[in-house]
């Protein structure tokens, strides 16, 4: 897979949604260094790949002991929906 590189403008929309919802960010201080294939859709067009959590008193994904706190759904819904309709209204 080619290198996941978000572009600025895009991660600093994701940025300000969460902060309109209230949702704690973070910046991991070094590059992950896992292959995804998002990174091919990121050299054709502009965005930010980035990921919810549930804090680090949990254990890590794709672990057997892992399991997924269904109650981040509601903000992650929220997340991706106040950043389509900031999309929709910069499109406008």
């Amino acid at each position: 897979f080619p290198a996941t590189e978000n572009h600025a403008k895009e991660v600093e929309k994701v940025r300000r949604a969460a902060q309109k919802l209230g949702l704690q960010t973070m910046e991991l201080p070094e590059p992950m260094r896992w292959s995804e294939d998002f990174g091919y859709y990121l050299r054709e067009c502009k965005g930010a790949f980035f990921g919810m959590g549930d804090g680090v008193e949990h254990p890590q994904l794709h672990t057997a002991e892992y399991e997924f706190p269904d109650e981040i759904i509601e903000d992650a819904v929220m997340l991706f929906f106040t950043l389509a309709i900031e999309e929709r209204s910069v499109l406008s």
